[in-house]
């Protein structure tokens, strides 16, 4: 009776266990008997790696206690040799389960059921992505602009411009995505974005496209993903038409546009395509239904996308390059387009007006940039050292490449993509930049200005901070304008702030100007504001 005693207290003792599963992609995933209070844990950590491997959602962290008991109790289970095994296996699921970019693999994908879950769960976040886009576009929605939606699924992005009074086309491979749009009464066309379309020339007044372009950086069909950017871009340029171009009888001339696709498919598509973009427009009405940009003139296309973590800056690089060599001005934006810390990748690829003053004359022009009292800024000499780029081996237009400005300022008032090393601008570098050349300048809603501008006005209270312990730890401490900040990280110095090139550069800029860590609310105040953000943006000179 002793021992048994013993042994139901050595039971009493021991952790409970329990068989751990999560629903990962669609499936149960088993993780091992691990004991219950572990349980929590270990499903956050799935989470957050679940989040990394995306690259969307905010980060999770665990203390670094909890971290390790997960980790023995993954080793005791035996299932997965740790957590770092267990994040290989999550990022594993996740590229088991994606869709390949294909006819066939999108259609196997989206099949009934998980379109209308599609439809239902995510009508939300689909709507404000969507409106983002057309804001970026500039376009005028009580102009009734006609916009063709690359990739527009179900149809959760072309409801709201349909709201704002814009007459949408969507198309998209899936069979079932385009069901569900069609109960919707959208009008829809089923064609691949990365091959030729099946509208004629000059057609829409702009174009977007929400969570769909990083399937361009995929391999599909035999087309690796530069051939497959390349020609969704060369696409988008060749359908969008400016007004000079409907006005001298131009581009809308034209029928469906040959191309690889074939005869066959041409044929196909060139019907229901070409009735339903002219009945969208208006019989012989393609002149009258040209919509006019927020500013500057012009047309543009904006693709919304999310890139793999890991992939983000090769992903922006392949489209803005693909787009730049369609002829386009193009940007990647970042934007906190649901007003959280998580930011959203957008590509901005705009055609100026024709008839544009030449960017190298010394002429002044409203930045446009949409805000209270915004500064004119000075053309010539605008953007030198913004960006390093080999003139000669691009293929942007050529009154950009006479500028040398190519993109807008990098901003550095978002800080994840500075460590991303991927070279990105926020929508007021982007607006500025656009009324500078021409180009269709975003319309955004004043609280969406606002909240970009307190996002700024954080960082760079957060970088004076930063900046002054930096400055605090230099030889002798001192802190006048002769103190010098030593460059990179120090192994005397391991707690102070790491600080990217980018940040230093806009850190030592904010620190010419304050001269000290200001409050947050000094910053916000206008003429402080201003300057911080020209600081952030890394642009050349001194702000008025």
């Amino acid at each position: 009776r002793a021992e048994e005693h013993v042994d139901m207290e050595a039971q009493a003792q021991a952790p409970r266990k329990r068989c751990l599963e999560v629903d990962m992609y669609g499936q149960q995933r088993s993780i091992g008997d691990m004991p219950t209070a572990v349980h929590s844990d270990t499903r956050t950590l799935v989470t957050a790696f679940a989040r990394a491997a995306s690259g969307r959602g905010r980060p999770i962290t665990l203390p670094p206690e909890r971290v390790d008991a997960v980790d023995a109790a993954l080793r005791s289970a035996g299932v997965f040799n740790g957590v770092a095994d267990l994040r290989e296996a999550v990022a594993g699921w996740r590229r088991q389960t994606r869709l390949r970019a294909d006819a066939q693999g999108i259609n196997e994908y989206y099949d009934s059921s998980r379109s209308d879950a599609y439809t239902q769960r995510l009508e939300g976040p689909q709507t404000a992505l969507a409106l983002r886009c057309f804001e970026l576009t500039g376009l005028d929605p009580l102009k009734t602009p006609l916009v063709l939606d690359l990739g527009c699924g179900s149809g959760l992005s072309m409801t709201p411009l349909c709201r704002l009074g814009a007459r949408v086309l969507g198309l998209d491979l899936s069979l079932e995505m385009l069901r569900v749009a069609r109960r919707s009464g959208a009008q829809v066309v089923q064609a691949d974005m990365a091959r030729p379309l099946p509208f004629r020339s000059g057609l829409f007044d702009g174009l977007i496209s929400v969570s769909a372009a990083q399937f361009l950086c995929e391999e599909a069909a035999g087309m690796c993903p530069s051939s497959r950017a390349a020609c969704c871009m060369r696409e988008s340029r060749r359908v969008l038409g400016r007004e000079s171009d409907r006005t001298n009888g131009g581009p809308l001339e034209g029928a469906c546009a040959p191309g690889p696709c074939g005869a066959e498919q041409q044929a196909k598509f060139a019907r229901d395509a070409g009735a339903i973009g002219d009945a969208l427009r208006g019989e012989g009405d393609g002149i009258a239904g040209a919509a006019g940009g927020g500013g500057g003139g012009g047309v543009a296309a904006v693709f919304q996308y999310h890139p793999e973590a890991e992939h983000s800056a090769a992903a922006a690089s392949l489209l803005r390059s693909a787009a730049r060599a369609a002829g386009f001005a193009a940007a990647v934006v970042l934007d906190p387009t649901h007003h959280t810390s998580a930011c959203r990748w957008y590509l901005y690829a705009g055609l100026p007006e024709p008839g544009c003053p030449t960017l190298c004359s010394p002429t002044v022009v409203d930045s446009g940039a949409g805000g209270d009292g915004a500064a004119a800024a000075t053309v010539n000499g605008a953007g030198a050292g913004a960006a390093e780029v080999c003139l000669a081996q691009t293929c942007g237009p050529p009154l950009l490449q006479a500028a040398g400005e190519q993109t807008p300022y990098r901003c550095t008032g978002f800080g994840p993509a500075c460590s991303k090393g991927v070279d990105a601008c926020c929508v007021s570098s982007l607006a500025q930049w656009a009324g500078r050349h021409g180009l269709p300048v975003p319309r955004l809603p004043a609280a969406h200005v606002a909240f970009v501008e307190n996002q700024h006005a954080k960082m760079a209270h957060q970088l004076l901070r930063k900046w002054r312990r930096l400055r605090a730890c230099t030889d002798g401490g001192g802190t006048g304008d002769d103190a010098t900040v030593p460059h990179g990280p120090s192994h005397d110095n391991g707690h102070l702030p790491q600080l990217s090139c980018e940040e230093r550069a806009s850190a030592e800029g904010l620190w010419r100007h304050f001269g000290a860590a200001v409050p947050m609310e000094e910053i916000k105040v206008r003429a402080s504001l201003d300057a911080a953000m020209h600081a952030l943006h890394g642009e050349p000179g001194t702000p008025d």
